[in-house]
C-alpha cells in the first residue's frame, strides 16, 4: 500500500474497527496530541486508547482534504465522537501529520483547540 492508501485505510478503520486500524501503527510509533503529552509505543497508545473509550463508545474521522508528500500523508478532518450512543453534531476540527516506514505509521500528531475537545467531551454538553 502506498502511504496514503495506508492512512485512508487507518482513517476509515477507526470507525469500523479500531484494533484494526492501530494494527496500521508501527510497534515504535510516536503519536501526539499536540496540546497533550506525547505517547510513544504501540503498547502505550492502545493503552491509551483503551482509557479513552471510557470516555467515547465511537469515533468518525471525516477527511476533508488530504495531500500526500512521499512518506508524510496529512489532512484535514472532522473527528466526530459517540457519547452514551449518540454521535455529538459538532465535531473536532483536526489536521494530522502521518509518517509512513516500512509500511507502517511511525508518526502521528494530530493539531486541534484542546478546549473544543474538552467541551464536546463534556457530558453536560
Amino acid at each position: 500500500m502506498s502511504p496514503e492508501e495506508i492512512v485512508t485505510n487507518f482513517c476509515k478503520s477507526i470507525e469500523s474497527d479500531p484494533a484494526a486500524a492501530l494494527e496500521l501503527l508501527d510497534e515504535n510509533c510516536f503519536y501526539h496530541n499536540i496540546p497533550m503529552e506525547p505517547i510513544e509505543g504501540i503498547d502505550n497508545i492502545k493503552h491509551f486508547f483503551a482509557g479513552f473509550a471510557k470516555t467515547i463508545s465511537g469515533l468518525r474521522f471525516e477527511v476533508l482534504n488530504q495531500v500526500t508528500s512521499g512518506n508524510v500523508v496529512m489532512n484535514e478532518r472532522i473527528d466526530y465522537f459517540v457519547l452514551n450512543g449518540q454521535t455529538k453534531e459538532s465535531g473536532l476540527p483536526v489536521t494530522g501529520v502521518f509518517e509512513i516506514k516500512n509500511g507502517k505509521i511511525s508518526s502521528w500528531r494530530d493539531y486541534f483547540d484542546l478546549k473544543t475537545m474538552e467541551k464536546l467531551l463534556d457530558p453536560g454538553n
